[in-house]
């Protein structure tokens, strides 16, 4: 992932860098993808729709939860097609 203002090799810095892995890390944590049109055009652009709930703490663990359900749905869905409910009994 390129800073916006890395047009060309000689523009990269540091800066660059921690913006690079910033957009690695808001991907590790929401499940979303740098861009996505597939959602609506305020939230198409990740870091622009992630700034500003960066600065609130409750919607850094809502994101969090977000993506933390879905992975887990996702197993259950997987281990339910594969018949390995019985780890999901009380």
């Amino acid at each position: 992932y390129n800073a916006p203002e890395c047009t060309k090799p000689s523009a990269y810095t540091l800066k660059s860098d921690i913006y690079s892995f910033g957009v690695v890390m808001l991907e590790l944590l929401t499940g979303r993808k740098p861009l996505d049109s597939s959602k609506p055009k305020a939230e198409q652009c990740l870091v622009r729709w992630a700034t500003p709930q960066l600065h609130d703490i409750n919607a850094m663990e809502k994101m969090a939860l977000v993506r933390l359900v879905q992975d887990s749905n996702m197993k259950m869905r997987e281990d339910l097609g594969a018949g390995r409910m019985d780890d999901y009994d009380d």
